[in-house]
């Protein structure tokens, strides 16, 4: 599969006369003989390096059996000309994205059996190919997501819906997403983020039925706890501190706040606290008693509710963290912050 050889031919004319032809015979019904007559001509394009005329190809194949409602063959089709010899990297791309965007409606249309297939068909198409990896990383998000829901779902017996959210996690961790140079920096984050938040739901669940908090070690979730700090380590949060990116800031300490109180580090707690209270939305939003009011901080941080807000969680935390220096330093700091004056006694 490559994209270095030099183009020896131009069939746009070849093109422009066989894609019309294959799309009368598809709508007569006859859908195999349509690709048949495209694929004729997609070998000798692919062989001539002409990736123009390539694209257009393998782009109406796939759409005939779309529109045709044939998955089977959609399915085949798609797998086929991706691994053809001599394939056009670009042109494989363009079938994968074309393919994504009917995810939704095939979904939606035809079920999610038929859904599923196409999935399973883009992640087998995609895998190994370092040019499709964020194409592939997103296909597994969704099913990653797909399996998570299987694990919530009341029809479901408790066996199975423990595999399902085990299956959810093992997905997405084994995307190594921090190395994708074609993914920008956000979306990384993103799905670092969201690995992080399948393994603690599956942490907290193996802790659960082990009935131990696993500290000691690496009974129960433990294993999974130490996932999330390495997962967390992988999160720049210089990058966090950019306005644009004050949403993923938010979930990012909501779940190291998780972490930090699974293994009872109070001083971790009230530092990631202080890093919520100094985002400008939640420092700047403050009402008559100085709490910082913020339906964004409310609703990302589980660990937060109307009544107990950022500021109060760090003097809490700060309280309960055993006295060592840097515990003393952050204790003074906090007591000469103005804000402080403006919190209900308890």
């Amino acid at each position: 599969m490559s994209d270095n050889k030099k183009q020896e031919k131009d069939f746009t004319s070849e093109v422009d006369v066989i894609l019309p032809e294959a799309a009368a015979i598809a709508k007569s019904g006859k859908l195999q003989e349509a690709l048949d007559k495209i694929l004729a001509l997609e070998k000798q394009t692919r062989n001539a390096a002409d990736l123009n005329s390539t694209t257009r190809l393998v782009k109406a194949a796939v759409e005939h059996c779309y529109q045709a409602q044939n998955f089977t063959l959609f399915n085949s089709t798609v797998t086929l000309l991706s691994k053809k010899h001599g394939q056009l990297k670009a042109a494989v791309q363009a079938i994968v994205e074309l393919s994504m965007g009917w995810l939704d409606s095939i979904k939606q249309a035809h079920g999610t059996e038929k859904w599923l297939e196409l999935v399973e068909t883009l992640r087998g198409v995609t895998e190994g190919k370092i040019f499709l990896e964020t194409p592939r990383a997103r296909v597994t998000l969704l099913l990653a997501h797909y399996h998570e829901g299987l694990s919530t779902a009341s029809t479901s017996k408790p066996a199975a819906q423990k595999e399902s959210l085990q299956t959810a996690s093992d997905l997405l961790s084994d995307l190594q997403v921090e190395t994708y140079s074609s993914m920008d920096r956000r979306e990384k984050t993103e799905f670092i983020l969201e690995q992080m938040r399948l393994l603690i739901t599956v942490a907290r669940q193996k802790d659960s039925e082990q009935g131990k908090d696993g500290k000691d070690g690496l009974g129960g979730g433990e294993a999974e706890w130490v996932k999330v700090r390495v997962g967390g380590r992988k999160v720049n949060e210089e990058f966090l501190k950019e306005k644009d990116n004050e949403d993923l800031k938010l979930k990012y300490y909501d779940l190291m706040i998780q972490h930090a109180l699974h293994h009872s580090n109070y001083l971790d707690v009230a530092k990631y606290y202080y890093k919520v209270w100094e985002t400008p939305s939640i420092k700047e939003d403050t009402d008559d008693k100085g709490k910082a009011v913020s339906k964004a901080i409310i609703l990302l941080l589980s660990l937060v509710d109307a009544h107990h807000q950022a500021l109060e969680h760090i003097v809490y935390y700060v309280v309960l963290a055993p006295h060592n220096n840097e515990q003393s330093d952050m204790l003074h700091h906090l007591f000469v912050d103005p804000a402080l004056t403006k919190l209900e006694l308890h």
